[in-house]
């Protein structure tokens, strides 16, 4: 994070997160004088990642305060983004209550084309990052189900 004057100097730099890959995808001032940072953090736990919320005071270089969001109160599957993508997009969804989980792309004929996820998850969100790698451009389809539930999303890959 950086902050600037008007004539584009910096006034400070901060960065936050861990060893894993954290990517802000929006930031606010807030009424105190800090700073919201809302994206999605690979540092706190195991696995495809989790939300991450970074709340900071008036000077974040001195004080970062890090708040975990609360957890889902109802089965969601978020836009992915970028969409449409080139290389990656990220998948986010959440969960109210433990589940079953099945994230999978298809293609527009409906082939099966890859499973990301597929296995037992608690109460929470999550994210999953598809690579495209060898995908040829085209229309996909993204299929969320767990707790009896199914959500569809199309996604657009341009090379």
């Amino acid at each position: 994070m950086i902050r600037t004057d008007d004539e584009g100097g910096e006034l400070w730099s901060q960065t936050y997160g861990g060893g894993g890959d954290e990517v802000s995808y929006s930031a606010i001032q807030t009424e105190v004088g800090g700073f919201a940072l809302a994206g999605i953090s690979g540092s706190i736990e195991e696995g495809t990642g989790d939300f991450l919320l970074i709340r900071t005071a008036p000077d974040p270089v001195n004080a970062p305060i890090i708040v975990k969001p609360p957890l889902p109160n109802e089965f969601f599957l978020l836009a992915p983004y970028p969409n449409p993508f080139n290389s990656s997009i990220t998948i986010s969804y959440g969960l109210p209550v433990a589940a079953l989980v099945s994230l999978q792309l298809y293609d527009i004929a409906g082939q099966k084309i890859k499973t990301m996820v597929n296995g037992c998850k608690q109460t929470g969100a999550y994210s999953a990052t598809l690579k495209a790698a060898n995908m040829p451009s085209g229309l996909y389809m993204v299929r969320l189900e767990a707790s009896d539930q199914m959500i569809i999303q199309k996604i657009m890959l341009i090379r």
